[in-house]
């Protein structure tokens, strides 16, 4: 027997567990620790300028606050938001494996779906088996109980670290997986794809964290952020509010720099666009016209001749040629191009770029705020061509829908946990739809509803009709009562009400809209329109049905465009009316041709209409509390209203 070799052999061992178990001190020892133990050389360079950090600073960062105990910000809780297929679960993977090693933590991985929970599983079990860790910590020869891996399953792994047990444990996202879990770090893997169950179970990962030996614990989310209304985008935009600490890194640092032969050596400045991926020169963003012009930025510095016409020029503009890492993980710049030639503009700036959430699933994806929000001076001017002189305001606006003899219209729709919304909106001559104000409140009666928009809105915006959500008839006849004009009008199919306000966004076969939503005002409206999605499958497709959890003033909004501008019944009880007198606007079945005047709309119902000119006298008074709050005129519709009588 050769003595010498089996005890050179064990001293060797020895000092490899030594070092496996030593903690690193720094970023670079780190790195060398990955490398040396793992044979993974993570990228280490940012990149791109909207990144904020790397694939190796995740790790470190992670390492330094559980191991180091270095967490001078005093981090309970951070989000990691990357680009798809750039190391994102890896890293994270990484950081737990070293952590448990040096620390000892009872650790939780928790994959949104099962397929990303195996995919943590296959890199701990991967680490375990690399050629330099499993001589170490599952040597052969060595007694079970002197092993540190002491149990491996396809869901959880045991240590036994100089006698401090330590686990690393995979689990689904479902209420029964997590429920009675303790650890000192959890790590969330794709919280964008989470729905149903998952939603709810997710709420109960801060149940899970504990001190373990004054360990304090850390909780870490992991995700591409891919849609507007998708968790991550939630957490993203609360995160100052719920002390969360947000990092963001791009595709552009996990791919390799821009060669010269691509990009061209010639500095050439460019316009960019980051909407539609294009990149022109200068001569060519001066024929195109000036509203389009307003979506592009210049880039002065980091472009080269060959970049014009590139796909990855308006999101990379010139950043790519900033990459010093020579790691083998890096993706090719042609496989980085690919992408986005075949999954799309839209698709890049969310899901390689994290410049803003995919419009992907969304009911409304014609709705720009750029295009559809304005401030009341631009109101002012899309209503009379004219510049305001000065700054134009809500009092002011409406003073001059009035003067202009424009029909004011509503939509309501009711509710009482979810809330009773009121949408008011102008018309011009040419069906250009100007909203006014959305107003919404939750637990309250529709009766009190009723009275809070009667006497706080109807004579303000003398309102000469209201369509409500037709299936609670209790709460019509109770707008009847209170003296209000109110269609009693079938609501029509949501997806045929989608299609019309899809034509008010965007003008078929043009960029041009006949909507426009005053900033000021409607926040819950314009909130909507940039949540409002189709429900996905349990395989994460998405179907045709609406999601009902974010379309309450666009319910409202839908209830009266598709009345006024689809062909629709207008009902407001009685029967037998002689029609004959309107021809032109109402069809031998009773529908409308066109948007009906109050004048015609009267007529057709026999409906006595108070015309009489009304006092602007109080306009500019709004919002004060007696004005807004008083039930003076409660019986006649209040100054400046018309009167409809039943």
């Amino acid at each position: 027997m050769n003595t010498t070799g089996a005890k050179k052999n064990k001293n060797s061992l020895d000092k490899q567990k030594k070092l496996l178990l030593k903690k690193c001190k720094t970023r670079e020892e780190t790195k060398a620790w990955i490398k040396h133990f793992l044979n993974l050389d993570l990228p280490d360079t940012k990149v791109s300028r909207y990144a904020t950090t790397t694939p190796l600073d995740i790790v470190w960062e992670m390492y330094r606050i559980c191991v180091l105990d270095d967490n001078p910000e005093n981090i309970q809780e951070l989000l990691y938001t990357g680009s798809r297929g750039s190391g994102k679960t890896l890293g994270v993977a990484i950081a737990e494996f070293m952590i448990m090693l040096h620390d000892q933590r009872d650790i939780a991985h928790v994959g949104a779906i099962m397929q990303q929970a195996a995919r943590a599983y296959e890199y701990i079990q991967s680490f375990c088996t690399s050629p330099r860790v499993k001589p170490i910590i599952d040597p052969p020869s060595a007694k079970d109980a002197d092993k540190v891996l002491q149990k491996s399953t396809m869901s959880k792994s045991i240590f036994n670290i100089n006698n401090n047990v330590a686990t690393i444990e995979i689990l689904p996202t479902t209420l029964k997986a997590l429920n009675g879990v303790h650890c000192q770090l959890v790590s969330c893997d794709e919280l964008d794809t989470l729905s149903g169950e998952g939603l709810r179970a997710i709420k109960e990962v801060s149940g899970m964290l504990d001190t373990k030996k004054g360990k304090k614990p850390l909780r870490v989310g992991i995700s591409t952020r891919k849609t507007k209304y998708g968790l991550m985008n939630s957490m993203i935009e609360n995160a100052d509010k719920e002390g969360r600490h947000v990092r963001y890194w791009t595709a552009l640092e996990f791919t390799e720099r821009c060669p010269d032969s691509r990009s061209g050596t010639v500095p050439t400045p460019l316009w960019l666009n980051q909407e539609t991926g294009e990149s022109l020169l200068q001569e060519d963003y001066d024929k195109i016209s000036k509203n389009k012009q307003q979506s592009f930025v210049l880039e002065s510095f980091g472009m080269y001749d060959k970049c014009r016409g590139c796909p990855a020029a308006a999101f990379c503009r010139g950043d790519a040629k900033l990459q010093t890492s020579n790691s083998k993980m890096l993706k090719t710049i042609s496989e980085h191009i690919q992408k986005i030639k075949s999954e799309g503009i839209d698709w890049a700036a969310s899901q390689l770029y994290n410049l803003k959430p995919s419009t992907e699933g969304l009911v409304f994806t014609e709705f720009e705020e750029r295009i559809h929000v304005k401030t009341w001076n631009e109101m002012w001017f899309m209503l009379t061509s004219k510049e305001f002189p000065g700054e134009c305001n809500h009092d002011m606006f409406v003073k001059k829908i009035h003067e202009m003899k424009l029909p004011v219209y509503a939509g309501l729709d009711w509710g009482f946990t979810n809330p009773n919304t009121v949408v008011y909106f102008a018309v011009d001559k040419k069906d250009n739809i100007y909203v006014i104000k959305t107003d919404a409140m939750t637990h309250i009666s529709q009766p009190s509803w009723i009275h809070h928009c009667k006497t706080k809105y109807h004579s303000l915006y003398r309102c000469q009709l209201y369509f409500p959500d037709s299936a609670d008839q209790g709460a019509i006849q109770e707008m009847q009562k209170a003296g209000l004009p109110v269609s009693n009008s079938p609501k029509g199919e949501i997806n045929a009400g989608i299609q019309v306000i899809k034509r008010f966004l965007r003008i078929p076969g043009s960029s041009e809209t006949k909507i426009v939503i005053a900033k000021e005002t409607n926040t819950f409206l314009i909130n909507e329109f940039s949540l409002y999605h189709f429900k996905t499958n349990a395989a994460g497709e998405i179907t045709d049905t609406p999601d009902t959890e974010n379309d309450h003033a666009l319910d409202a909004l839908r209830y009266a465009l598709t009345q006024l501008f689809g062909k629709t019944n207008i009902i407001l009880g009685g029967n037998g009316l002689d029609l004959t007198s309107l021809e032109g606007v109402i069809d031998n079945t009773g529908s409308y041709l066109r948007t009906p005047s109050p004048v015609e709309f009267a007529e057709s119902k026999g409906i006595r209409l108070n015309i009489n000119e009304s006092d602007l006298s109080k306009l500019g008074k709004i919002g004060t509390k007696n004005e807004l709050d008083t039930e003076e005129g409660e019986e006649d519709g209040g100054s400046g209203s018309f009167l409809w009588t039943f």
